[in-house]
């Protein structure tokens, strides 16, 4: 990622790790026919991922009346 930047900057690398690293341009490039992210909504509808922030408050008090 380093190297990307330094290379959309203009700037020469700053160690050999930099400039033996590949760009990460060829992974932005191409037909553009990927399909679609489809997200899962399972641990949202069940309610189980917001436990441990209620369990956090709880014990903080803000929960408490």
């Amino acid at each position: 990622m380093v190297r990307t930047m330094e290379t959309l900057l203009g700037l020469p690398p700053m160690n050999n790790n930099d400039a033996l690293a590949p760009l990460m341009g060829p992974m932005f490039t191409g037909p553009g026919d990927q399909r679609p992210f489809a997200a899962d909504y399972a641990n949202r509808e069940n309610g189980l991922i917001y436990t441990a922030m209620r369990r956090r408050r709880w014990e903080r008090g803000s929960l408490r009346r």
